[in-house]
Parts: structure tokens; sequence; C-alpha cells
């Protein structure tokens, strides 16, 4: 993958430590980026689905084991 960014970079006609510093920052940043978007997209959407489908069938949990509210520290 670094590859590909370091020729993108290279039509800029820098040198080749510029490019690689270029080429490894945007590497960095689509790493990070795709891991902030997994994040979320699994807290916004994931945990709150499951949580509302396991509370809201009898079959999942018991009444008993709601009293002690297992999902209520874990506020979204």
């Amino acid at each position: 993958m670094l590859d590909e960014v370091i020729e993108f970079y290279s039509f800029l006609d820098l040198n080749f430590e510029l490019t690689a510093f270029l080429s490894v920052l945007t590497v960095i940043l689509i790493i990070f980026s795709l891991a902030f978007f997994a994040h979320f997209v699994t807290k916004n959407y994931i945990v709150k689905y499951l949580r509302h489908t396991i509370l809201s069938k009898e079959k999942y949990i018991p009444q008993a084991f709601k009293k002690y509210k297992p999902f209520e520290k874990w506020r979204i």
C-alpha cells in the first residue's frame, strides 16, 4: 500500500524523503480514520441494537437478571 501512495505523491517532483514522509503520513491518517469510523459505527449502531434486542426479549435475559441492570453501567 505504501508503494502506491509513494507513486501517487511522485507527481509533485519532491525529493524522496519528503515523498516518503507524506506517504507514511497518509497511510497513518487512513488507518486512524478507518479505526475511528469502525468505533463510531460499533458504538452508535451495533451496541445499541444489541442492547435493545437483548433487553426486550424475555427469552435472552430473565426478569430476575434485569433487576441488576447489567447494561446500565455501560451507558452509551
